[in-house]
Formats: structure tokens, C-alpha cells, sequence
């Protein structure tokens, strides 16, 4: 009897672990993003282009008829007309872990967003694009250490494993009903696939005891869901040289709503089991508002973002796994020097250097403890031609999340990003005559 509430004990193990109890292991491999992605929807991506996301993710007030503008659809409405931007970006990623003496690291590289913009009547625009929301990926294992355990069953293991992803497509359409004021809407549709996968695995000290193979848990989230958000935009000053705009955005947020199917197996020497069981997650996505001011010359851009969402209201506590949500509070702060865009001598002087910061906490606690998160960033945007709009921008990120306190794990992270901001104008349009 001692022996079956054992192998009991370790099915509910692997069936309902936790982040923090891994992360207690004296072993611990990763091979992912963050173990803090367990639970939740996981690590949420910073919204941008690359160029915004070198100025530390700033853009709420960002008013420009040349670049596109995700933060804010209130932004297409001061589109040209006759006009067309592209915007792709690539980002890769070198993830650093630490906990005690445990270290690892991991490297992705991946596409990061792809949007388009285009005019539809004069002072009315509409732009779709295609980013990532949220991403999954972890890589555990741990080992029993308990006496008892290890005296009657033997060697244990507990692997855990996730990976997955949560995509934005967005559809927005940006007015300017008046001079100096733009409104905006959006509707975002939010689909993907996350999949954790939990196994213990136990291994008889003697040969007389036999060997249990495994008790295992997948566990998969099928999310998607319409979702929406309103902004506005004002240029307080408007200058030929010199523009100040403040803007905000309100997110509905709402419930994602997604169906689960969770598989439960185990395996030893008495019998094999097999269950599933299917269900529907209430995992909800945040209601969140956006502030932000921004100022725009020919040679310095500076931009501030306040940044607030609800992640409390909808989402409960998991008592089970002592995780919870948390309403968070994001500052963001970034700049850009161009030194002379028109400079036809000197190539560096029409380049333009970003920089920023930002921080805030991530939307998750564990045990009762909040994970701050913070960033700096730099970048540079590179123009495709000589008195060109088109341009190539590179940025990169250095960031920290989460603490040592408790037990828990600190990550370290250095992204860098690839992007290409195409724009056309007039010619792309014109029809050709061949005689």
C-alpha cells in the first residue's frame, strides 16, 4: 500500500506542477524562453515596430504619414493619399537563466511582424497586420530528492516541457474628422496553439523492485478569439519644424474563451491507464489603456508611454499552484537623433540613432511575488536611398526579468531586431503608357 500511494503522489506531481517547485530543484535544464511561461499565456511580446521598440516601445502619440503606427490607429488617419507602406521585421533572441548555481542559455530567431497600410479616401485610412502576441517555451527536469520516496520506489525524474504561440491579426482604420484630432479602431483576432507536457519517470533502485516507466500529462490550449481597442490622437502644437501629440488607447480585452484537451496516462508494472478530458480555459486577456506624449523635428524625436492593464478583474488565483495574475504599470521612454537627413556628403549624418528604456512588472506573480521587468534599448534606422522614406532599421534590446527572491529564477535576455519600412508613393501608382 505504501508503494501505490507513492506512485499516487508522484502522478499528482507531474499532473498539477508548478513553475516555482521546478524552479526549487537543485537540477534544472532549460531550453526555451522563460520557465516563468508555464502558466498563463505566456511571455508577452513588447508591440512595435523595430524602430519603436529601439526607443524602448514608445508610439502611443506617435503621429507620422511615412511609417506605420500598430500602437495607435488613430495614426492612419493622417495617411497620404496616393501612398503605400510595408513594414516587416525579424527578431532574434539569446536567453541567459539563472538560479543559485544553475545556468542556461538559448537562442531563437524568428519573423516578427508584417503589416501593410494604404489609403482608402483623403484623411481615412486602413492598415492589417500579422505579429505575434505570446509565445511558450520551456525545458525542465528536476529529480526526487525526498529519502522515502527514493528508499520505495527509486530514481525519479520529473520532465516538463511546453511550446506554443498566441497570434495577433489585426485589422485598423484610422480618421481625421478635423484638423489636428484622429480617432481610430481596431479589431484584433487572437489564434494559436499551446501545448505543456508534464512526465514522471521512475526507475527502481534494485532489480527486484521492477521499474515504473511513467505517468504523463498533455495539456493543450486551442485559443481564438475577436477582440478590439479605440484610440485618439491631438497635435497639441503643429509647427513646420516642431509637432507635439498626446494620444491614448483603450483595449476591451475579454475572455479568450480557449478549448483545452488534457491527456492523463500512466504506466507501471500493476496496470496502464489512459483518460482525457476536454474543457474550456478562463484565461482573459487584460482591458488596458494607453497614454502617451510625443515630440517630432527634423533631428530629435522623443516619445513617453504609460501603459496599464487589468489583469486581475477576470483571471483567478491558482491555489493549487500558489500562481496569480497581477495588474501591471509599464513606463516607456525612448529618443532618435537624426543628425542631417539630407546630407548628401556624409552617410552617417542621414542615418537615425535610437535609444530608450523601459519598465514595468510581468502580469503574473508566483507565491505572491511580482516580477519586475526592465529594458534598455538602442537602434539605428538606415535610409534605402538618398532623400528616401524607405528605410532598414536594426535595434537592439537588453532586458532583465524576475528575481532570486523566494527561490525563483532571474532571466537575462539580448534581442536583436531586423526590420525594413517600405514606402511608395505616387509613381507605384501611376499607370504606364507603351507605345
Amino acid at each position: 500500500m505504501r508503494i501505490f500511494r507513492h506512485i499516487l503522489i508522484l502522478l499528482a506531481t507531474a499532473t498539477f506542477a508548478v513553475a516555482p517547485a521546478a524552479l526549487n530543484a537543485q537540477e534544472i535544464s532549460l531550453n526555451a524562453f522563460s520557465p516563468y511561461t508555464m502558466y498563463g499565456v505566456g511571455e508577452l511580446h513588447t508591440p512595435g515596430t523595430v524602430a519603436q521598440r529601439s526607443m524602448g516601445g514608445v508610439g502611443v502619440a506617435m503621429q507620422s504619414n511615412l511609417v506605420h503606427n500598430p500602437l495607435n490607429p488613430a495614426a492612419l488617419g493622417n495617411m497620404m493619399q496616393q501612398s503605400f507602406i510595408f513594414n516587416f521585421g525579424l527578431e532574434g533572441q539569446n536567453f541567459y537563466a539563472k538560479q543559485g548555481d544553475a545556468k542556461t542559455s538559448f537562442n531563437s530567431f524568428n519573423v516578427r511582424d508584417i503589416a501593410i497600410q494604404f489609403p482608402i479616401t483623403k484623411r481615412l485610412a486602413m492598415s492589417a497586420s500579422v505579429t505575434p502576441y505570446s509565445s511558450v517555451g520551456y525545458r525542465i527536469l528536476t529529480e526526487e530528492k525526498n529519502p522515502d520516496v527514493l528508499a520505495d520506489i527509486g530514481y525519479v525524474d520529473y520532465y516538463y516541457t511546453g511550446e506554443g504561440s498566441i497570434t495577433e491579426a489585426k485589422l485598423a482604420m484610422g480618421w481625421e474628422p478635423f484638423k489636428r484630432f484622429y480617432i481610430g479602431a481596431s479589431a484584433m483576432f487572437y489564434v494559436g496553439d499551446i501545448d505543456r507536457f508534464n512526465t514522471t519517470r521512475i526507475t527502481a533502485l534494485t532489480a527486484g523492485q521492477g521499474t515504473f516507466s511513467s505517468a504523463s500529462k498533455l495539456n493543450n490550449l486551442s485559443a481564438s478569439r475577436i477582440m478590439g481597442n479605440v484610440g485618439v490622437q491631438y497635435h497639441i502644437i503643429m509647427k513646420p519644424k516642431a509637432a507635439l501629440t498626446v494620444g491614448a488607447v483603450y483595449d476591451f480585452g475579454g475572455e479568450l474563451k480557449a478549448k483545452t484537451k488534457e491527456f492523463i496516462s500512466s504506466n507501471n508494472v500493476f496496470s496502464d491507464t489512459v483518460s482525457m478530458k476536454k474543457g474550456v480555459s478562463p484565461i482573459a486577456l487584460p482591458r488596458s489603456i494607453s497614454a502617451g506624449l510625443y515630440f517630432h523635428s527634423p533631428k530629435v524625436v522623443a516619445g513617453f508611454d504609460y501603459v496599464y492593464q487589468d489583469w486581475e478583474s477576470k483571471n483567478e488565483y491558482d491555489e493549487v499552484n500558489k500562481v496569480g495574475y497581477t495588474n501591471t504599470h509599464t513606463y516607456k521612454l525612448g529618443v532618435q537623433f537624426t543628425p542631417n537627413r539630407g546630407d548628401v556628403r556624409r552617410v552617417l549624418n542621414r542615418w537615425s540613432y535610437r535609444m530608450g528604456a523601459r519598465y514595468g512588472q510581468s502580469y503574473m506573480t508566483f507565491y505572491g511575488t511580482k516580477l519586475p521587468e526592465v529594458a534598455l534599448t538602442l537602434g539605428v534606422g538606415i535610409p534605402i536611398k538618398l532623400f528616401g522614406t524607405s528605410s532598414i532599421d536594426v535595434g537592439v534590446e537588453l532586458g532583465r526579468r524576475g528575481t532570486l527572491s523566494n527561490g525563483l529564477i532571474r532571466d537575462n535576455y539580448f534581442k536583436i531586431s531586423l526590420g525594413m519600412s517600405m514606402f511608395g508613393e505616387d509613381y507605384w501608382f501611376s499607370r504606364y503608357k507603351i507605345d
